[in-house]
């Protein structure tokens, strides 16, 4: 005898049952259903009696010789029947998704390896990920960082981690040295390297004071006693390689920039060096899925150009 179930308890059913029941609609018998579920007919008839059972009402009419769907088994199939595609669906979609078949990763960069290195990185990419999309937000190393704290993108390549940080985890891939970097007839063009206060009276360009490199800089020569003369400056890398590339300009870059600038020649700086530092960081409790890892892995291998070895930046207690 079926139970009736109280209106104000909540109905805990297996979705094996709900299955079945829709597998009997669909075979129109058992044996039929139960093949096609790969279970006996035995254990198929319990299926449906335990959902009857929670369900408190006869889903099927069952006779010597064939069954029949109640009422109630009818609209209950007309109901879940398209619920559970959707779940299927749902589910296959994810497992694409986490298989890299399909989905998108999004992605930060600090701005100068965003124009750099990325394209490729992407590119080499796509050819295992063709129907992966990448959105990428390219801004100054505080941006991203910022925009990974926030959940904004799922990986970030940036230049500025907070070390006492703990939702980050953060890898420390290369270092970049800063260059001057100036045209081949400039009086500085010659030089196998130059110390930072022969250039402490030249008018350079750069970017303004509010950007991460900027303030790299100012700070570090600070405390040496040295200020540099920023004459000209911008607020994008696309506005200061355009500004450089005419060759009237003379700037302090990073090394990575300078490679790209094949019409310039570039002054390694000395006495003290100062190089940016590049890091991985994602969140701690945003765990990467596969293809997402293999990015991950690529950016690192790519942008590994200095020999210091990587770091692990762990918070501080």
């Amino acid at each position: 005898m079926i139970k009736r179930v109280p209106q104000t308890q909540k109905i805990h059913y297996d979705i094996r049952d709900l299955r079945a029941v829709c597998e009997l609609a669909r075979q129109g018998g058992f044996k039929h259903a139960a093949n096609a579920l790969a279970i006996t007919p035995s254990a198929l008839s319990r299926r449906v009696a335990k959902l009857e059972e929670v369900i408190g009402g006869l889903i099927v009419n069952r006779t010597t010789r064939s069954i029949a769907l109640t009422a109630l088994g009818r609209r209950l199939v007309t109901r879940c029947e398209p619920l559970l595609r959707e779940l299927d669906e749902s589910v296959d979609e994810s497992s694409r998704i986490a298989r890299g078949m399909e989905g998108q990763i999004a992605v930060g960069c600090v701005s100068s390896i965003a124009y750099t290195l990325l394209p490729s990185i992407v590119s080499d990419f796509r050819k295992r990920h063709p129907d992966l999309r990448i959105s990428l937000k390219d801004d100054d190393g505080l941006q991203i960082t910022a925009a990974v704290l926030n959940y904004e993108v799922e990986l970030g390549i940036t230049t500025t981690v907070v070390g006492r940080d703990r939702d980050l985890y953060s890898e420390l891939i290369a270092t970049d040295p800063f260059v001057l970097v100036c045209a081949r007839d400039h009086p500085l063009a010659n030089a196998k390297s130059l110390h930072w206060h022969r250039i402490a009276s030249q008018r350079l360009m750069g970017f303004k004071a509010s950007s991460s490199i900027r303030q790299l800089l100012d700070q570090r020569l600070q405390r040496e006693g040295l200020q540099l003369l920023w004459f000209d400056e911008v607020d994008k890398l696309s506005s200061l390689l355009s500004y450089l590339r005419t060759g009237s300009f003379v700037g302090v870059v990073p090394s990575l920039i300078a490679r790209y600038l094949v019409e310039l020649v570039a002054v390694p700086m000395i006495g003290p060096r100062i190089e940016r530092r590049i890091y991985l960081t994602r969140r701690k409790d945003m765990m990467l899925n596969p293809p997402a890892q293999i990015l991950w892995n690529a950016i690192k291998d790519r942008i590994a150009i200095s020999t210091l070895p990587s770091a692990i930046i762990k918070p501080e207690h």
